[in-house]
């Protein structure tokens, strides 16, 4: 949604590929169900759906030493909570690479929250992503979010009579 403004940039730049695998497991509310911590960021590997991130981001490693090699600059998006850049095939590919880390907020990028969010990239254009947003412009958003009074959670009952809570963007048809 928002990373659709920087990636349509990005994207216009011919030798260019971005990937956002699901981070779902790599945060850090899901690190009591997964084991995974600084220290182990691999993880448990009792859990089925931790070993296929696992697998899945190894995967990715191989695609973005395909697309480096082939002379591609490459973006891969987290949460900056992601514990993804710990796992060591991803590490030792950043590093091999050189990749850089950029630290961005959504909200400046038209988001309704700040979300921080880190880019690892090997692009010479993005690492002045995060030059774009100063302290002075951090609080000028924060100030006209918190004067816009946003909505981002709601709460109805629903036809059962259940208290029932809806983040945004919302996804049922109930009234507010």
């Amino acid at each position: 949604m928002c990373l659709s403004n920087i990636s349509q940039t990005f994207f216009s730049f011919p030798h260019a590929t971005s990937q956002g695998p699901p981070c779902s497991s790599w945060v850090y509310l899901s690190r009591s169900s997964t084991g995974r911590c600084c220290l182990r960021p691999k993880g448990s590997n009792k859990n089925k759906k931790v070993r296929a991130q696992n697998r899945l981001v190894r995967r990715l490693c191989y695609a973005l030493e395909f697309a480096f090699r082939r002379g591609l600059f490459y973006a891969v998006e987290q949460p900056a909570s992601s514990l993804m850049p710990e796992y060591k095939p991803f590490k030792k590919l950043l590093r091999r690479h050189g990749a850089v880390r950029v630290h961005i907020y959504l909200g400046a990028f038209g988001a309704p929250t700040l979300k921080p969010v880190v880019i690892w990239t090997t692009s010479p254009f993005l690492r002045q992503l995060g030059e774009v947003v100063t302290v002075e412009r951090r609080d000028q958003l924060r100030s006209i979010r918190s004067q816009l009074n946003l909505k981002l959670v709601r709460r109805y009952v629903d036809k059962r009579g259940d208290l029932r809570v809806d983040a945004w963007p919302f996804t049922s048809q109930e009234p507010f």
